[in-house]
């Protein structure tokens, strides 16, 4: 994951776009996380949200979030670069602002908003 951190975000969409590819992402370079570790994150989050002199940013920068339950959580302004999203729970999910690029979002659940 070393390159994926060095490209500029300019960068990465002018020439690395077409070359790194959702599998690859997958089976090479996607990070795992524990549900505690991302419990933890998402706390922090939360109290970074509320103000930015406490907690911190997520950063779940190509991360394997695979099926995971993320409904009715805040991720606004979060980094999901990268991030496999695939069949996650996204009901209710706040992703204002947050960095999607390349992230897979293959089949998620979402709830309509009305």
């Amino acid at each position: 994951m070393k390159e994926l951190k060095t490209i500029t975000q300019e960068g990465l969409q002018m020439k690395e776009l077409k070359t790194i590819t959702q599998e690859g992402l997958q089976m090479k370079e996607l990070k795992t996380i524990t549900q505690e570790g991302l419990q933890l994150i998402l706390d922090n989050h939360k109290l970074w949200l509320e103000d930015n002199n406490k907690g911190e940013r997520a950063d779940l920068t190509a991360t394997n979030l695979e099926n995971v339950n993320l409904e009715n959580v805040n991720l606004g302004n979060a980094g999901l670069e990268g991030a496999n999203l695939k069949n996650a729970n996204l009901k209710g999910t706040n992703l204002e602002g947050a960095n999607l690029a390349i992230a897979n979002m293959e089949l998620q659940t979402w709830k309509m908003q009305t």
